[in-house]
């Protein structure tokens, strides 16, 4: 199971803290530190429908190996799958050129 976004509360303030950085580091730590805040309440997957479709797969004579979940969790799947192909590629270049 690779889920997406999910409109839970994983990003709520009480789930994460942040230990005190030195201000140096603001554009860095501080950046990421805040972005999950950016998306909070705004997870593109409904963790309703997830549940169904993973409660459903249990009653398939053959489920997926694995099933990316959600519109994003399929965009972030075909992402790391095309990095790890193209790094293939590139390890292979001079080999097939």
């Amino acid at each position: 199971m690779e889920p997406g976004n999910l409109r839970t509360e994983i990003l709520s303030e009480g789930s994460m803290a942040v230990l005190p950085f030195n201000e140096r580091y603001d554009q860095t730590v501080g950046e990421s530190a805040r972005y999950p805040g950016t998306l909070r309440g705004h997870q593109a997957g409904d963790p309703d429908e997830a549940t169904r479709v993973i409660v459903g797969l249990t009653t398939m004579d053959a489920p997926p190996r694995r099933l990316a979940l959600g519109a994003d969790g399929v965009e972030f799947a075909q992402a790391a799958a095309g990095q790890r192909l193209a790094a293939e590629d590139d390890r292979w270049r001079e080999l097939g050129s």
